[in-house]
């Protein structure tokens, strides 16, 4: 069978006049960059990206998507993807530089909704707003059912 990755969306609000210096976080090499970068691959996340804009009342917004391509078992549908995919995300979550890393972009960003500590400080929950996948075809061109959540 083709394996395909598991694929996520997701929006939080940037704070006014920081996109720069978020940006430069972003885009400079630095030794934690750099090992929050190897985290996220040896934790199977490709194809990671960032977006900006600015909406009208809601002023500065980030959009990413990423890619999850780790290995799970079909057999138990998709509680086996949650499984092998909370396993990645739990090895993210307890990696210091990788909270290093929050604990900075946590200057920057706005979630829609949250309560209690921020991520970096063992917060849990989705502090980027999650979101649906509504369509998506693949490099050939060959649409496929996307996954729908209530």
């Amino acid at each position: 069978m083709d394996r395909r990755p598991k694929r996520f969306g997701s929006v939080i609000k940037l704070r006014a006049d920081t996109l720069r210096r978020y940006h430069e976080w972003h885009n400079a090499p630095s030794e934690i960059r750099s090992a929050v970068l190897a985290r996220l691959k040896a934790s199977n996340v490709q194809n990671y990206v960032i977006y900006h804009t600015v909406l009208e009342g809601l002023g500065d917004i980030l959009f990413s998507s990423l890619e999850w391509w780790g290995a799970w078992d079909e057999s138990k549908g998709d509680d086996g993807w949650k499984e092998g995919f909370s396993k990645d995300m739990a090895a993210v979550a307890a990696d210091p530089k990788t909270r290093e890393w929050w604990a900075i972009m946590e200057e920057f960003q706005v979630p829609f909704s949250w309560t209690g500590p921020a991520p970096s400080q063992g917060g849990k929950g989705d502090w980027w707003q999650p979101m649906s996948e509504v369509f998506h075809i693949d490099k050939d061109g060959i649409p496929f059912p996307s996954e729908t959540s209530s």
